[in-house]
């Protein structure tokens, strides 16, 4: 894997010390939805933006069957018409142990202490303002042993990474909204059909947060897991 030099994230001192990651896309066209079905399409956003990591109840189901998505055998939605990328947390201990997993389903939404956590599925990339999706981490509150933090993208409809638009993810300091390090997705020729990409690693060391970039692309249906163990072992 490759990976750039990794920097030190500078974090606002007070409350929380919250970082976000997050992700952006442009959509691909304006749905064009019956009167019933743009009012289960604007429940969906409204509860994106209104849901908490301690009220659940905001995934919307029936709103989401507007979308007609169907999942295949490896978990991914292939027919899925609209541009939908998904933003995953994979969080591992120093010794490659598999702590919590982070992302939009409603199971994986909050970690148990819920010190990370994800703002929701959004399943068009409509919506956003800085961000389409994003998770958060409380850097003061974590558990110990909660230490490699790595960002998987991956494309949760019939298009591949390159295929959909201006796809970005960024590290920010979540009070100040303050980008600390920014990443558009760009594809050489002969990675064009990847339809994940293994982003950001941020991890602890001692008291300080550091990320680095990854860049790993792949498949949806690769073991992400077992690539971001071989990611640790390497660094020891």
């Amino acid at each position: 894997m490759t990976s750039t030099a990794a920097i030190p994230l500078s974090i606002s001192s007070d409350g929380k010390r919250r970082l976000l990651v997050g992700l952006s896309w442009e959509p691909l066209t304006a749905p064009q939805l019956s009167e019933k079905e743009k009012k289960s399409f604007f429940k969906t956003l409204f509860h994106k933006w209104t849901r908490t990591p301690f009220n659940r109840s905001g995934y919307d189901r029936k709103a989401q069957r507007v979308y007609r998505k169907k999942v295949d055998e490896t978990g991914r939605e292939k027919e899925y018409d609209y541009f939908d990328l998904d933003l995953i947390c994979l969080v591992f201990d120093n010794h490659g142990n598999l702590k919590a997993t982070i992302g939009p389903d409603p199971e994986h939404l909050i970690n148990e202490s819920g010190t990370v956590y994800h703002s929701g599925e959004n399943p068009t990339g409509i919506g956003g303002i800085a961000d389409d999706e994003q998770i958060h981490i409380h850097t003061l509150d974590v558990p110990a042993d909660y230490a490699h933090f790595f960002f998987l993208i991956q494309s949760d409809c019939k298009f591949t990474l390159a295929e959909i638009d201006s796809p970005r993810i960024r590290i920010a300091d979540s009070k100040t909204e303050k980008t600390l390090l920014e990443s558009p997705l760009i594809f050489l020729e002969n990675q064009k059909d990847a339809t994940a990409c293994l982003s950001f690693h941020i991890f602890r060391k001692g008291d300080d947060w550091l990320a680095e970039r990854s860049d790993r692309l792949g498949a949806f249906e690769d073991d992400w897991e077992s690539v971001c163990k071989e990611a640790i072992s390497a660094s020891k």
